[in-house]
């Protein structure tokens, strides 16, 4: 029986080691309602938002800055080569900016905080969108992409503990909820139709559901 434990506790320590490698191999992952400052090899900084991830190759990563993201993060680039992040529809270049990346399965969404930002479309190497401070880009998984603006601060509410809102199904909405909070919703289908605006805090249930 003492063997049978200690297998078992071995086994464990290696499922959480591949499962949640937040360490030194460039792989980061941040559970719901977490979110997570990264410091990348040349100073860049990237804040991750809660149930995100982001990988990196930190051997080759001073020849060519790539990342990968599947979720959403908000990068701060320090000036130098060529900086790109992928996600599963977009390629984003920068060279020295801040801007902020929304991956979800209702679409993409890039606003560029500061700098220029390069935008170009999975299959379409000719889409490109030039995006420079206080432009973004909105590309929904089922219509065309849309350009749009906004008021430039320091960064996105969410890096605050706060996600708005601005006329947003509210499908969408209950989907960004659960990325902050361990919580289901019980509902009918709701209509596309359904919008909503205003914001909720990461930190207090009962405020964000009111």
């Amino acid at each position: 029986m003492p063997y049978i434990a200690a297998a078992a506790s071995v086994l464990l320590l290696v499922v959480f080691y591949f499962l949640f490698p937040n360490n030194q191999d460039g792989h980061y992952l941040t559970a719901i309602g977490e979110q997570l400052t990264i410091e990348l090899p040349d100073g860049s900084v990237v804040k991750l938002n809660a149930n995100s991830s982001l990988e990196l190759d930190v051997a080759s990563f001073d020849e060519a800055r790539h990342l990968k993201l599947n979720g959403e993060a908000f990068f701060q680039v320090k000036k130098g080569g060529p900086f790109t992040v992928t996600t599963h529809k977009v390629e984003v270049r920068v060279l020295g900016t801040s801007f902020n990346i929304k991956d979800r399965p209702n679409g993409s969404f890039i606003d560029c905080y500061t700098g220029k930002v390069s935008v170009g479309l999975e299959g379409s190497p000719d889409d490109i969108f030039s995006l420079t401070s206080g432009k973004g880009v909105s590309i929904p998984s089922n219509t065309q992409p849309k350009s749009t603006q906004f008021t430039p601060s320091d960064g996105p509410s969410w890096a605050n503990g706060i996600t708005h809102f601005d006329a947003i199904p509210l499908r969408v909405v209950m989907d960004e909820l659960k990325n902050q909070y361990e919580i289901e919703f019980q509902s009918l289908e709701l209509s596309g139709e359904v919008l909503f605006s205003g914001s909720f805090v990461h930190d207090d249930l009962p405020a964000a559901l009111d």
